[in-house]
């Protein structure tokens, strides 16, 4: 059997929060991407894209691109969400389009609770035309692209201590949503092997506060992962931001990959702030050094409606 596939056989079980959701959890912009209840939380218009790459030096490793979009409807207690992401790791290509909603609950003059979906079109591709195999009857060595389709959805919760108005005050805030939540194979007709790839469950929460400074926060959280039948990945982020000049930031999670991000915040462009940003990571077990290093980048504009 050739090296692909032995690859995947070995990656799927193991590490099916990265490969199955590539979504980042390094910039804490991005976490609508995992819980559509977190879109435009604030009153603020949020637009980016993330680069993310994967064991650099390994041939073929995990990339992933995405651009997004979070508008604010505050008058409307509403916020909507467009995500375009493309992940490729080896032969293995996925295109999807996620569309977010969320809706603000006031439960007090201060407390709220957002309740969101997503719903979720992924084109899966499988081209084996360019792979070396050992067996020359290699099932996978195909000729062209094989393309499979699939339509998802996922729910969430996201309470925040404060409301939309008191964004720059301190608050507790947790969340909890459930992705994937139509678990399905994915079948490449032409490549048998490949037949029992999985989309499985996931579920992510994250709880934090915020703490205010005078001319900036600090902001500890804990996340969770779980994708369905058994894994769970814990993740530690502490983040500092001095307001319209930088941020940093620290993470830690159960895997022992230790990570160091730093962004740059350029204020007054037009109505709005561009923020550019980057993180690497690095694997502190004893597989640090065949993994190698991880490393994201981040360039965004955020602007007051």
């Amino acid at each position: 059997m050739m090296r692909y596939l032995y690859l995947l056989s070995f990656l799927f079980p193991i590490s099916l929060l990265a490969q199955q959701l590539p979504n980042s959890l390094a910039f804490s912009s991005g976490n609508f991407a995992w819980n559509p209840a977190m879109t435009a939380p604030w009153s603020y218009v949020e637009t980016q894209a993330i680069y993310q790459q994967e064991w650099l030096g390994f041939e073929d490793a995990p990339q992933t691109f995405s651009a997004s979009v979070q508008l604010p409807l505050v008058a409307l207690n509403m916020s909507l969400g467009a995500q375009l992401t493309q992940d490729n790791i080896g032969p293995l290509q996925q295109t999807s389009i996620s569309l977010m909603y969320a809706y603000q609950l006031r439960l007090s003059y201060h407390d709220r609770l957002a309740i969101g979906v997503v719903a979720n079109a992924s084109q899966f591709g499988f081209d084996g035309s360019n792979l070396s195999a050992f067996d020359v009857d290699d099932v996978a060595l195909v000729s062209g692209a094989n393309k499979e389709s699939q339509i998802n959805f996922g729910l969430g919760v996201y309470y925040t201590s404060v409301n939309t108005e008191e964004m720059d005050e301190a608050h507790f805030f947790a969340g909890f949503s459930v992705m994937q939540a139509l678990p399905g194979e994915l079948s490449f007709e032409s490549v048998a092997a490949l037949a029992n790839l999985k989309r499985n469950l996931h579920a992510f929460g994250q709880v934090g506060y915020r703490f205010i400074q005078d001319n900036g926060f600090l902001q500890p959280s804990v996340q969770i992962l779980y994708a369905a039948p058994n894994l769970t990945h814990f993740q530690l982020d502490v983040q500092y931001e001095m307001f319209d000049t930088f941020w940093g930031g620290l993470s830690m999670d159960s895997a022992f990959r230790a990570g160091l991000q730093l962004g740059f915040i350029i204020a007054n462009i037009g109505d709005g702030t561009v923020r550019i940003g980057s993180m690497a990571s690095y694997s502190l077990n004893s597989r640090g050094t065949e993994q190698g290093m991880s490393v994201q980048a981040l360039v965004g504009y955020r602007y007051e409606l």
